[in-house]
């Protein structure tokens, strides 16, 4: 079970954007995988629905948080976008008021990896 409205988050994607925070990799990779060119782009593509078939992964603490007194969760879901299966991990921070992004990118589970890997494999 999730540690966070997932709803709460899509909601201040589309109504509070100023509170979702995008790490520098879930950046380059919504970028280089989604082709969103920046922040912002992301933030709106999840605020309008673009994370279809939303399917909770795991929930754990966040390893990297530099507060121990003040622990943070990471929920995990994976998605799908046009033929794409990606994962997307946030964190709320209730001290804040703001949600971080921490991963997005293609899923491991994603199958097109798997032909991808098996062709590149062939060539080899």
């Amino acid at each position: 079970m999730p540690k966070h409205d997932f709803g709460a988050f899509l909601r201040c994607c589309d109504k509070e954007p100023q509170n979702v925070i995008i790490l520098r990799q879930p950046e380059e990779d919504g970028r280089s995988i989604f082709r969103l060119p920046t922040k912002n782009r992301i933030i709106q593509f999840i605020g309008n629905g673009g994370l279809e078939q939303l399917s909770f992964v795991n929930t754990e603490e966040w390893r990297n948080n530099f507060d121990k007194s003040y622990p943070l969760y990471v929920d995990a879901y994976e998605f799908r976008t046009l033929s794409i299966l990606g994962y997307i991990a946030l964190i709320r921070n209730e001290r804040l008021g703001t949600w971080i992004v921490k991963s997005f990118h293609r899923s491991k589970n994603d199958p097109s990896l798997v032909i991808g890997g098996l062709l590149g494999n062939r060539q080899n």
